[in-house]
């Protein structure tokens, strides 16, 4: 009866020991970088992740750590922007009103996120178009029907989903550690208004973003933001109308300002 009472007493000592020395193990991370994987880190993210994972202000004076808190826990991330044209000369020419909603795909110490985006865009036709030849399956930028169109306003209703990644690369040459990179690419559904013609037009498109975001606080954020869309753009067949003389072919780059949120 001792025997047992001892053995039952034993195993939870020992299981205790075993645990305490892998948690050392961890802790001190005495394992071989290279023989770590996917399943560690992804069970331990506290450990593996926290160089680029806590953000920390030091006090110069005292050398005490201030404002500290831990990022990769962040699961959703909601934020709004503007964004204009890139020609200093006329920055309305293009302008955007977007909302962007982003999801942290589960267990991912790599910092991937799926999501859902819709924008707004009005934008000069001239500043947007593309430049297609009159070989092509679309319009001929050079009919007189894209003339007419001059610098009249093309209104866009964009919505689609995203893949991002977040990382850190311009921290270490600016060394500030609150600084993160954001890039999402984005298939999209496009709506358009011709105001010359009245037309309605629907299509497809994509879209690459690059976010250069500074984190404020734990949840607060704000970024300078560089966004590239392309779309395509048809409507409905007038009689027997041919799709050149139908479709429309859009493209622009444009600059931002972006504030969102963590949770």
């Amino acid at each position: 009866m001792r025997l047992v009472l001892l053995c039952l007493y034993l195993i939870p000592v020992l299981s205790i020991a075993q645990d305490s020395r892998t948690d050392r193990r961890i802790l001190l991370k005495e394992e071989d970088p290279q023989k770590i994987s996917v399943d560690q880190i992804n069970s331990f993210p506290e450990v593996y992740t926290t160089t680029e994972s806590v953000l920390e202000n030091r006090n110069d004076d005292t050398g005490i750590v201030e404002e500290a808190f831990y990022t990769a826990s962040d699961e959703i991330r909601i934020s709004i922007s503007y964004q204009f044209s890139m020609d200093y000369e006329d920055f309305a020419k293009i302008q955007t009103y977007d909302a962007s909603y982003l999801n942290k795909f589960d267990n991912s110490y790599l910092g991937l996120w799926w999501g859902l985006h819709i924008k707004s865009t009005s934008a000069k036709y001239s500043a947007v178009a593309e430049e297609i030849s009159s070989s092509s399956s679309t319009v001929d930028p050079n009919s007189n029907a894209n003339n007419v169109r001059g610098d009249n306003t093309q209104n866009f209703l964009i919505g689609g989903f995203s893949l991002a990644h977040r990382f850190k690369m311009l921290d270490k040459l600016i060394e500030i550690n609150r600084v993160f990179d954001v890039v999402k690419i984005g298939l999209n559904y496009v709506q358009s208004f011709d105001s010359t013609t009245s037309d309605t037009y629907q299509g497809q498109g994509y879209s690459a973003e690059y976010s250069l975001e500074y984190r404020s606080s734990k949840d607060f954020f704000y970024a300078a933001k560089l966004d590239y869309n392309w779309i395509t753009v048809e409507r409905s067949a007038i009689d027997e109308e041919r799709l050149p003389d139908r479709s429309l072919v859009y493209g622009w780059t444009s600059l931002g300002f972006e504030l969102g949120y963590y949770f």
